[in-house]
């Protein structure tokens, strides 16, 4: 097992990876296979990192048990996409990691890394 394929026991498998060539389709058709066939697939980093056909393919033959999408490889999704009409999947508008105090905490971090930077510091957070 790589470090990239799911554990055939996991119920839930989260996507939280930044965005590089090397992440770009991290999950596909060999991941989603590897999954039970009652996982859930939660993409909270960006659209690339899940391939949309081969996540369409799969939900389709039932390989795993569904899938909740805050972003897709194309933004907003299409209107055309077959991931609308799936009954296996939640659709959240790109804001699932929106919260009440979002932007008074991303200031805090931003000053924060302002003074770590001034100082000459490692920054505390990198990803916003």
């Amino acid at each position: 097992m790589t470090p990239t394929t799911p554990n055939r026991n996991s119920k839930f498998v989260v996507v939280a990876v930044p965005v590089a060539d090397e992440t770009r389709h991290l999950m596909s058709t060999e991941e989603f296979a590897a999954m039970c066939d009652d996982a859930i697939l939660i993409n909270v980093a960006r659209g690339p990192m899940v391939d949309q056909a081969a996540l369409v393919d799969a939900l389709e033959a039932g390989v795993f048990g569904g899938t909740a999408l805050d972003i897709f490889e194309a933004e907003p999704l299409p209107e055309e996409a077959t991931l609308w009409e799936l009954k296996e999947i939640l659709i959240t508008p790109h804001c699932a990691g929106s919260t009440e105090d979002y932007y008074r905490n991303v200031a805090d971090l931003a000053r924060e890394n302002l003074a770590h930077i001034a100082a000459g510091e490692e920054l505390v957070n990198r990803i916003v």
